[in-house]
């Protein structure tokens, strides 16, 4: 499957490139995934047919995984630097998933619920709880009580994605991706160039 997909994404982009066509295609991160996950994408073959390696670096702690950061800093620094050792930087946009996961807190895997990051707000006061932001994994998350059962959000938020900016800027990165649109905290636009 891999060299397949490979082989089509280069098949596809030499017919689009004569259109004036941009070939992008989303790829899983190189470490700290399920290997069957990390090994899925070529990226070295995939870039020789597309022009941009979309990273998606989020799901880090998935809906049915246990609690945790869905993006954690070091976990996409390296796999930024992975990506580096086989990809040239201009090429690569960084993935920030902009949104979070709501689990219940009793330390099993389970299935947590999307939380888009424009919906944080209502459910801080809807609970009465305050967000905590996360230095060493540049996330936010916090904690409510619903009919006696404790609840865990971890959900990425201005604040953290514009850690992830600023490492793309960094790296001399392609540029980043949101997944998905419409799920961003309004005063994410405000930290990108030419505001």
């Amino acid at each position: 499957a891999r060299t397949g997909l490979s082989l089509f994404i280069q098949e596809l982009a030499a017919k689009l490139r004569p259109l004036h066509k941009t070939t992008g295609v989303c790829v899983f991160p190189l470490v700290g995934l399920a290997h069957s996950v990390n090994a899925a994408d070529d990226y070295r073959a995939l870039a020789h047919g597309a022009d941009y390696l979309v990273m998606m670096t989020y799901d880090h702690h998935y809906s049915g995984g246990v609690p945790g950061p869905v993006a954690p800093f070091d976990w996409v620094k390296a796999n930024v630097k992975a990506a580096l050792r086989q990809v040239p930087a201009s090429r690569i946009v960084l993935g920030i998933g902009m949104y979070g996961y709501d689990w219940i807190d009793n330390g099993k895997p389970g299935s947590a619920t999307t939380v888009p990051d424009e919906a944080v707000p209502a459910l801080l006061i809807r609970y009465g709880v305050q967000a905590h932001y996360d230095p060493v994994n540049s996330q936010n998350w916090f904690t409510y009580f619903q009919g006696g059962v404790k609840h865990i959000v971890y959900y990425m938020g201005t604040r953290s994605a514009q850690a992830r900016v600023e490492m793309a800027r960094r790296y001399h990165l392609g540029g980043v991706s949101l997944w998905r649109l419409g799920f961003e905290d309004p005063g994410f636009w405000s930290v990108l160039p030419g505001k």
